[in-house]
């Protein structure tokens, strides 16, 4: 069941939004891309699942070793896990200017 809900993480930019959601869905986050000041390509290191990080703030990953650090206005972080960690910064800061 674990394996089912966490095979895939998939992450979409909207016209106002960003959303990701682990495996069919049942596990999915939105965040308003006007809060979003900055999106910048880091390295996780060996670490996959939902956890806390103290360095990144959440971390949501399901493989690999690198992922884009999103800061919001309000000054929380969080990460997002990706194979293609450039393309999706570059997606990401098109999108709030």
């Amino acid at each position: 069941m674990i394996a089912w809900l966490f095979h895939s993480l998939t992450i979409e930019i909207g016209a106002r939004e960003l959303s990701w959601r682990f495996g069919p869905g049942l596990i999915r986050k939105v965040v308003q891309l006007d809060e979003i000041i900055s999106a910048t390509p880091q390295s996780t290191g060996p670490s996959w699942g939902i956890h806390w990080s103290p360095r990144l703030g959440w971390l949501y990953n399901v493989s690999g070793y690198d992922a884009v650090l999103i800061t919001l206005r309000s000054g929380k972080k969080f990460a997002l896990g990706t194979d293609e960690p450039q393309v999706l910064t570059e997606a990401i800061r098109r999108h709030i200017g």
